[in-house]
């Protein structure tokens, strides 16, 4: 017969850190790969894009102006185009509307990315909790 002695200690602290750390590692991913998606999906061409697909960028602004930004105090993400460097026209792009004078037709390209993105968001958090 075999005798064994084990001895756990439970340490709650420890593993909220390690939860709180892997779910920011896993928006932080999410983002980015949300936001790359997007910026693949804009095109640099001078003519407009058809109504309904994502919007070309003549030079790349609006490409570049998409960003994202973990909130580690509120646990999000915010991800989209810096309205610091495009103004609003992001949300004319993305749902339809008027924008200096004009009436826009949606062009959307955040939500066709993260409809892209969604299969794959699960295994940005996959492990992520781990022990030290």
């Amino acid at each position: 017969m075999v005798t064994m002695k084990a001895k756990t200690q439970w340490n709650a602290r420890a593993v909220k850190v390690a939860a709180k750390l892997g779910e920011i590692h896993g928006l932080t991913q999410a983002g980015g790969a949300i936001r790359k998606t997007a910026q693949r999906r804009i095109k640099i061409n001078p003519k407009p894009s058809p109504p309904g697909s994502s919007p070309n960028s003549r030079q790349g602004a609006f490409r570049n102006a998409v960003q994202y930004a973990v909130d580690k105090y509120r646990v999000s993400c915010l991800i989209g185009p810096s309205a610091d460097i495009v103004a609003d026209v992001g949300q004319a792009m993305e749902f339809g509307g008027p924008f200096r004078g004009q009436n826009y037709p949606a062009r959307p390209t955040m939500k066709p990315a993260l409809d892209i993105v969604m299969p794959r968001l699960p295994e940005f958090w996959k492990e992520s909790v781990k022990a030290h």
